[in-house]
């Protein structure tokens, strides 16, 4: 067998490797493994498989909150992918970058990149490309209090994502759910749809979208005057967050507990806002870092 051979297989299986560990939550042996990858295909002068490498890195990267970096590699991604006519991978690329800037706060450049992205994506016929985007929008409306539109985006997006069977996603997608209705005052609506997305995320396994889903459930009961029970869940997303490497969802945690306990004497609130503001100012997450200034 050819050292060019060996030299290909250990990029495959590092690459793999790579993937199975961000699927499994574990984040920082992602991130090796596929910097890594992303070397052994440079070594063998696949420029194609450096794109791929530097895509999947970035991917995680923006799950750690490392938004710098996650644009920088999907930048470099971006122009290799371009410069080896890697279309498939251009869509995807362009994704993250709508993910970055949403995760930045920056909402009209995330909007706009999505927007472009779905419309494409519906012409092309892609419907897992189309579901992300929906709910990414989603999302995005809900950020600006946009709630009718918020809705919208994420009907659709639950009406894909069942068409095809989309499991992965369903769990996300009803916990944004949960959070547009509770924000609309629909709080049977939004604890039904809460549960929905934990049957979900049960059915489907894994913890990545954990503590998400537990943040989203403290808001619900936030908005339903449930304090308790409200603050039980977001102190359960903080843990499941930081013990993750998950640092926006863990800003963005802290917030939801500074929100609850705001107005008690006992010191809380000041100690989960400092926290809030300390990490998204280390993942750049700038729409939070207002919300908290105010």
């Amino acid at each position: 067998r050819s050292r060019g051979g060996d030299a290909r297989q250990l990029y495959a299986a590092t690459a793999n490797l790579g993937l199975v560990q961000h699927a499994l939550g574990r984040l920082r042996e992602a991130a090796r493994l596929l910097t890594r990858a992303g070397e052994l295909a440079e070594e063998i002068g696949r420029r194609r498989e450096v794109a791929e490498s530097l895509l999947n890195l970035a991917r995680v990267e923006i799950d750690r909150g490392c938004l710098e970096e996650a644009h920088a590699c999907l930048q470099r991604s971006l122009h290799l992918a371009e410069a080896v006519d890697h279309g498939r991978l251009i869509p995807n690329i362009r994704l993250c970058l709508s993910e970055v800037a949403h995760h930045r706060g920056r909402f009209e450049e995330a909007e706009a990149l999505t927007a472009s992205l779905l419309h494409e994506a519906r012409e092309g016929g892609q419907e897992h490309m189309e579901t992300v985007l929906c709910l990414n929008l989603a999302q995005i409306c809900l950020a600006q209090g946009r709630l009718e539109e918020a809705e919208s985006h994420i009907i659709a997006a639950e009406s894909t994502a069942q068409a095809r069977e989309d499991k992965s996603l369903l769990a996300p997608i009803l916990a944004v759910r949960a959070q547009i209705a509770a924000a609309r005052g629909r709080l049977e609506e939004a604890r039904h749809a809460i549960q929905r997305a934990l049957r979900a995320q049960r059915d489907v396994g894994g913890n990545r979208d954990e503590a998400f889903l537990s943040r989203a459930e403290g808001a619900v009961e936030l908005v339903a005057g449930d304090g308790r029970a409200a603050r039980r869940h977001a102190q359960r997303a903080i843990r499941l967050a930081e013990k993750q490497g998950l640092a926006r969802e863990a800003a963005h945690a802290h917030a939801l507990a500074a929100q609850i306990d705001w107005g008690h004497p006992n010191g809380k609130t000041s100690r989960h806002r400092q926290r809030a503001r300390a990490l998204a100012a280390g993942v750049g997450d700038e729409a939070l870092l207002a919300t908290l200034a105010n």
